[in-house]
């Protein structure tokens, strides 16, 4: 068995949606041949495949010998041998993608106090505002039309997050429609606090409402616990994990065990040595919740966010309502380079509590509810999604939440 330094997480930064694992060193500058030799190491010693999507790895080792000259020759070499693996594979990570995705982890933010999110018709929306951005009169609902002058028509919200973000203090030219006025202001980016990955609120019948966007900031436990001490005296619960797309694999971990009795399974992971490490939950009766309980899942619930509802739905904890989940259930690793750039590399696969493996197929939920396009322009769909929405409280139109009422309702009778 190798030797692993790593701890292994699920991360969510930008466009990947990943269980990941942060090791990092720091080295000074050092040659590009011998950059891109740790690179090589680095896919040979931890890459989960060890065939390597089929092909001999040791035609990389010198596959470059004396053709780098720079660091930035190093890196293409790098994308270039990691792009001949097949399946989840391995990412080359830039200087500033590297920083960005630690920031992510260690839940630093140097935006304007922005969130936004895709309509249905493909326009960039703002969700919330907080300040400095509020101060501009740009508000929740409005259209964001350009960044710096440059069109985001085409770009996902983690693309334009990430163009809004730089370096503190510095500015940004935002440009938004808001009821067909085009208004534009320069706003500075300012250390803000991390949006809170876990909000509760009371729904009607004494129902508690729990939804967990994200597993990636350290405090997301801690979130989770103070949420669930105001349920306790609830008479049931619903967990909405939809658009959840994963975060530390700590967390995800730890969160079953607030539902579910010490000793029951929650996953197993198998790494490049086939060696299978099953976790269990841990003691936690001060956090432990019995309540009647539903969980959301639908298409872009994924990683970190299918290991909690598998969990619970293998040891007949929950209901789970909504629909196929996403079926990313790999193991990453980022690792720092000694010049700055690091490597995201798949290091293990996991499996549910009762084996399953859901890679490309998702968790299937019990009760299935989906969702066409026109539920979700008209507002049916998760209730964030709609326009002005700022609760799931009052005026209900969520087709999946209100199934999980529903059932819930029932269950509750039951009990």
């Amino acid at each position: 068995m190798r030797e692993k330094r790593q701890w292994i997480c699920a991360l969510f930064v930008v466009s990947l949606t990943s269980n990941l694992a942060f090791a990092q060193t720091s080295r000074p500058t050092v040659a590009p041949q011998v950059l891109y030799q740790r690179a090589w190491r680095l896919i040979k010693e931890s890459y989960y495949d060890q065939k390597f999507g089929g092909q001999d790895w040791q035609r990389w080792e010198h596959h470059y010998d004396s053709k780098l000259k720079t660091a930035e020759d190093a890196h293409k070499a790098i994308e270039t041998m990691l792009g001949s693996l097949n399946g989840p594979g391995a990412d080359f990570l830039g200087q500033n993608r590297f920083d960005e995705e630690k920031s992510g982890i260690d839940a630093h933010q140097f935006g304007v106090g922005l969130q936004l999110g895709m309509s249905q018709e493909h326009k960039m929306l703002v969700t919330s505002v907080e300040d400095p951005a509020s101060k501009s009169g740009i508000a929740s609902g409005d259209e964001i039309v350009t960044i710096d002058g440059k069109s985001v028509a085409g770009f996902s919200a983690d693309q334009v997050m990430h163009q809004i973000r730089g370096p503190v203090f510095t500015k940004v030219e935002i440009c938004w429609n808001s009821h067909g006025k085009l208004t534009k202001a320069m706003m500075t980016r300012t250390p803000t606090p991390p949006t809170p990955s876990v909000s509760v609120f009371q729904l009607a019948g004494n129902i508690g409402y729990v939804r967990i966007t994200n597993f990636l900031p350290y405090e997301m436990s801690s979130q989770l616990r103070k949420a669930l001490a105001t349920c306790k005296t609830k008479s049931g619960l619903i967990l909405d994990l939809r658009d959840n797309p994963g975060g530390l694999i700590a967390q995800a971990v730890e969160v079953p065990s607030f539902f579910l009795k010490s000793g029951l399974p929650i996953l197993s992971t198998l790494d490049a040595d086939l060696y299978a490490n099953t976790q269990k939950c841990g003691n936690n009766p001060d956090a432990l919740v019995d309540l009647p309980m539903v969980v959301l899942i639908d298409k872009a619930t994924a990683n970190g966010a299918e290991i909690v509802a598998s969990a619970l739905q293998a040891n007949n904890r929950s209901v789970i309502v909504g629909e196929r989940s996403a079926g990313a259930c790999f193991v990453k690793s980022i690792n720092k380079l000694e010049d700055g750039s690091g490597i995201n590399v798949t290091i293990a696969r996991w499996l549910t509590a009762s084996g399953a493996d859901l890679n490309g197929t998702g968790i299937v939920p019990d009760v299935f509810v989906p969702l066409n396009q026109n539920d979700l322009i008209s507002g049916k769909g998760p209730w964030w999604k709609k326009v002005g929405a700022t609760t799931p409280v009052s005026g209900i139109t969520d087709r999946q939440l209100m199934k999980a009422i529903e059932l819930l309702r029932v269950k509750m009778r039951g009990q």
